[in-house]
């Protein structure tokens, strides 16, 4: 492996090193810390999935605890992208609620709530508070999500 002869990947930290002991790569503006070897550009935690499984990920690698530039072994696991989005930590700016899965009804004084899990939309109730519909949501995320590792 070619990528092997230039870098050196620190399991107990994540991070990676040139031969000359430099930490390697910087982050992106999404807070992926990416490397360039010979002109390719590479996501260090697909790179650490790499050198510790002698293969490329297929599909997505989900970094568990949501920090991006924590490339342990441990803190990344091959997901599908229904399931990587259910680990966003971040509300999109566009929400209107503070709650993930929670959006205004239009025309009525409520608030729903609903998750998506591989591509199914699941609705989970009409409620009177934001707060109400996101605990529903967070409840749902929780069952949902634990039967999808659990498979």
């Amino acid at each position: 492996m070619e990528l092997c002869k230039k870098l050196f990947y620190e399991s107990e930290s994540g991070k990676f090193y040139w031969l000359n002991g430099k930490l390697a790569g910087c982050l992106d503006r999404y807070g992926y810390r990416r490397i360039t070897v010979d002109n390719r550009h590479y996501g260090a935690h697909r790179l650490a999935w790499l050198f510790v499984n002698g293969e490329f990920p297929v599909g997505e690698l989900d970094h568990i605890n949501g920090d991006k530039d924590d490339n342990r072994i441990c803190n990344l696991r091959i997901v599908d992208r229904s399931e990587n989005l259910h680990n966003t930590h971040k509300i999109r700016k566009n929400n209107s609620s503070g709650y993930h899965g929670v959006h205004k009804i239009k025309g009525y004084e409520k608030w729903r709530a609903e998750i998506i899990v591989r591509g199914v939309r699941n609705f989970l109730g009409s409620f009177n508070t934001p707060e109400e519909a996101g605990e529903a949501y967070s409840i749902a995320k929780k069952s949902l999500v634990r039967g999808i590792r659990n498979e």
